[in-house]
């Protein structure tokens, strides 16, 4: 079977998903670290959405995802997201950010 454009750019596209737990009453000082940095970095190239998620009292939860793998890790390096998300935002939390980053999979991929 052959690939589409389609399909090839599909295919592409990465989504990252990361769980921060924060330490007890420190969910409102993480949301305020962290949501300066949605506007920005949903206009980067390549962003296709940016946004948190928190129920009432749980870990704060980042959906992001991207048109390729390559426009990710352009947003990673960028200055303000290293400063925030490997150095001021650990105090705030339990443990360590769980991160996955996926591709997206089809039936005809198995």
């Amino acid at each position: 079977m052959s690939q589409t454009h389609t399909d090839a750019v599909a295919d592409s596209r990465t989504t990252a998903i990361c769980v921060f737990t924060p330490h007890t009453g420190a969910q409102a000082d993480l949301q305020h670290l962290v949501l300066p940095l949605v506007e920005p970095s949903r206009r980067e190239p390549g962003c296709l959405g940016y946004d948190f998620y928190q129920e009432e009292g749980g870990p704060l939860v980042r959906v992001e995802q991207w048109a390729t793998r390559e426009a990710f890790d352009v947003h990673c390096a960028q200055p303000r997201v290293v400063e925030v998300f490997e150095h001021e935002i650990l105090e705030l939390l339990d443990r360590e950010p769980e991160v996955h980053v996926t591709t997206p999979i089809t039936a005809a991929d198995h």
